[in-house]
């Protein structure tokens, strides 16, 4: 497959992503890009650079990041026309015609875009991990938080949201982070949940009172899906009132040195979400590694809990709900599917 094919292939990928949750704006404009690469287009000469596997490294949300960053600052108002996020609505071909001329006219600023991998921290994921917190919480001790992968660490932050899970909502009523997820089965028992820490680690950690960093995760959320932009924001918000700890380091070695001790009167969640599949095997396998030995040491006083969101299992018969919620508890080494969800929590069907 020639270096352009494979753009193609990656574009096209991600319009059927798109589609898939909801977006037809990105939906379309992936097809006409992948279109666009195979004729040797605008797009094949911004991309012309592009070196590594498109589809792995989801070179088209890099591209459309960096366009949505300048419909966001201003800086595309033609473009900005068709795109919801800034009070525009999709029209085509106009829409298609003014992508190409904003890339043709901004090339060099997308480009810079393009080596970094999209950093992204839905929000709404917390609607489909709070059952696996409550049943920690259920321990009866507080919750000690660590997010592996934590980006903002917005997640790390969920018990300032209001998230209704079926007939039960769990938060404080006045919360300015609302979460409705559609959701099926059982509601998870209602327990106090008390958060004794948290903390999170990421190789490129977002300092949310940075307004570039706010920015870059606005641009790569899609512009047609103005409900997660808006609890995107509303969490910013909280997030610059709410501290936390977030470590620039290597997963592996920061949760080794998190878990190199039991630690008392705490429940240790351990968490992360649309995360591990982006890992090495080596470091994957040095994780679990990592937890079964802490869950070895892992007592009534100080147990360990292993919660993760993630495409451990594909579901061909539905694509929409693609992540399954898996809770490892210890000591017992117990292993439970919580719940399979959609990847940005906007449905959950619960099965615990």
């Amino acid at each position: 497959m020639s270096r352009n094919d494979a753009i193609a292939a990656a574009f096209a990928a991600q319009a059927r992503h798109c589609d898939g949750y909801h977006s037809t704006l990105y939906g379309e404009l992936c097809r006409r890009c992948a279109d666009d690469v195979r004729a040797g287009g605008e797009l094949a000469t911004l991309t012309a650079d592009w070196h590594g596997d498109p589809q792995r490294g989801s070179l088209p949300l890099r591209v459309l990041g960096g366009v949505h960053a300048l419909v966001l600052t201003g800086q595309a108002p033609h473009l900005g026309a068709f795109y919801p996020s800034a009070g525009g609505a999709p029209r085509w071909p106009d829409a298609w015609q003014a992508f190409v001329t904003t890339v043709q006219s901004h090339r060099e600023p997308i480009r810079a875009w393009l080596p970094q991998p999209p950093q992204t921290n839905e929000v709404g994921r917390s609607g489909s991990l709070l059952g696996g917190f409550l049943h920690a919480a259920a321990s009866g001790l507080p919750l000690r938080l660590l997010e592996l992968g934590s980006s903002a660490g917005l997640n790390l932050r969920l018990d300032h949201y209001r998230i209704t899970l079926g007939d039960r909502s769990f938060g404080p009523a006045d919360a300015r982070v609302v979460l409705r997820p559609a959701w099926t089965g059982p509601t998870p028992a209602a327990v106090p949940l008390r958060i004794a820490s948290r903390a999170g680690c990421d190789l490129a950690p977002v300092d949310v009172r940075d307004p570039a960093a706010r920015l870059r995760l606005q641009a790569y959320v899609w512009p047609d899906r103005t409900d997660r932009l808006a609890t995107l924001r509303a969490a910013l918000a909280v997030a610059q009132e709410v501290p936390v700890d977030l470590e620039r380091a290597d997963a592996a070695d920061w949760l080794e040195r998190q878990l190199a001790a039991p630690s008392p009167g705490v429940a240790t969640v351990v968490f992360h979400s649309s995360f591990h599949g982006y890992l090495p095997a080596a470091t994957q396998q040095r994780l679990a590694a990592i937890l079964h030995a802490a869950g070895d040491r892992a007592t009534a006083t100080a147990p360990v809990y292993w919660l993760r969101c993630e495409d451990e299992v594909p579901l061909p018969t539905d694509r929409a709900m693609q992540h399954e919620v898996r809770l490892r508890v210890w000591p017992g080494d117990a292993e439970y599917l919580l719940a399979r969800c959609q990847p940005h929590g906007d449905r959950v069907s619960w099965l615990a």
